[in-house]
């Protein structure tokens, strides 16, 4: 019998650049745009074998596990990079099964996500609901149950967040796994990830998981009443990865200015969190709007592209009609979002971001995360 799990995109309301240095709270919430893992029986004689297949891509492969990675044979440097994060979640995953003195079994997983790019003058295009992180999370827990493992929402996240964090070259603060695995809106605080690097090099990722992770903080959170949570896309994307390294690099040379903005937006994120708790509509709207003015003066001072002209206008366009904008995620493209807290207000947005070529999204908010498909 197969086993299907899916896992919810995400997107980030407050808290942006400021989430990755120590002890910063963030405003995240998951939307429906799921990414599938199926996985079923592979018969083969000897060994422990897995074939991927990743329709996305159109890739199907078939690797050996030799009790520690998983080996293929002739892949290009592309077809690595795009099995990289499956690759990373059935390697981690087996390691912790092993330790649990559970010998892995061969298969055959699945994997797909349309619904987390749109198919915008004949291509699919990423729009940034974090599909790297949905696909690690449904893929861990599809692994873990096919092992006859419960997959219950903290192992799974703790397990993800080692993969994603490691596959992604030790960057990230992880709210997109935690996004994908509880769903929701929720405020979030990111693990020490040099602790937990210290302990993975110890060698056994059960012990891992199973102590409590420094400066890890999750609270779920109530939307506001007759919240309308509005998202659109710039039609342009962006490579979170390569702007975390350039943000870095001029960190490096200005020190204060860059701790100094990173306090502002944290400070803002905090705000954020306090407002979202009181369901006050109008301190809510104020202060995502200085969430929204510190990332971008962040953009100005640091000379990097984070609110770009298109976010910009999502956001005046918001600001126009008594809501409030900003973008979402690391910014250079991607979503931007607005909150408002009437049908009317919500939909003289969404018209105003069409005509000024911005591409509204029919998505929602998803309170479930991660989940079994039946």
């Amino acid at each position: 019998m197969s086993i299907h799990y899916s896992a919810p995109g995400k997107l980030f309301i407050a808290g942006e650049w400021s989430i990755l240095e120590k002890g910063n709270v963030g405003l995240v919430t998951a939307v429906n745009r799921r990414v599938h893992a199926v996985v079923d029986r592979f018969n083969t004689l000897t060994g422990t074998s897995v074939c991927i297949r990743i329709r996305d891509f159109g890739i199907n492969i078939i690797g050996e596990f030799n009790g520690k990675t998983l080996n293929f044979e002739a892949l290009t440097d592309d077809e690595k990079s795009k099995i990289s994060f499956i690759k990373e979640s059935i390697e981690t995953t087996f390691r912790y099964i092993k330790e649990m003195d559970v010998h892995p079994k061969s298969f055959m997983i699945e994997t797909w996500g349309e619904d987390t790019n749109l198919v915008v003058d004949g291509k699919q295009q990423k729009v940034g609901f974090g599909s790297s992180a949905a696909a690690v999370v449904a893929t861990v827990a599809a692994v873990l149950k096919y092992h006859d493992i419960e997959p219950k929402k903290d192992l799974v996240y703790k397990l993800s967040m080692i993969v994603h964090y490691f596959a992604q070259g030790k960057v990230g603060s992880g709210f997109d796994v935690a996004t994908s695995t509880y769903g929701g809106y929720f405020s979030y605080i990111a693990p020490d990830t040099e602790w937990i690097t210290s302990e993975i090099c110890k060698g056994n990722i059960n012990n891992v998981v199973a102590q409590e992770w420094p400066l890890l903080y999750i609270e779920h959170l109530e939307p506001p009443v007759n919240c309308k949570f509005i998202i659109a896309w710039t039609k342009s994307s962006s490579d979170t990865r390569e702007m975390i390294k350039s943000v870095k690099e001029w960190a490096k040379l200005n020190p204060d200015v860059y701790q100094q903005s990173i306090r502002r937006i944290g400070s803002a994120a905090f705000a954020v969190v306090e407002a979202w708790k009181t369901g006050d509509q109008k301190l809510i709207l104020n202060c995502i709007k200085e969430s929204r003015i510190a990332l971008s003066d962040f953009t100005k001072e640091s000379g990097q592209l984070i609110e770009t002209q298109d976010l910009a206008m999502l956001a005046d366009i918001a600001e126009s009609f008594g809501a409030a904008g900003k973008l979402s995620g690391a910014g250079g493209g991607d979503c931007g979002f607005a909150i408002c807290f009437d049908d009317s207000t919500a939909s003289k947005i969404r018209n105003k971001w069409g005509e000024y070529g911005l591409y509204p999204l029919d998505v929602i908010v998803d309170m479930e995360g991660i989940k079994e498909e039946k």
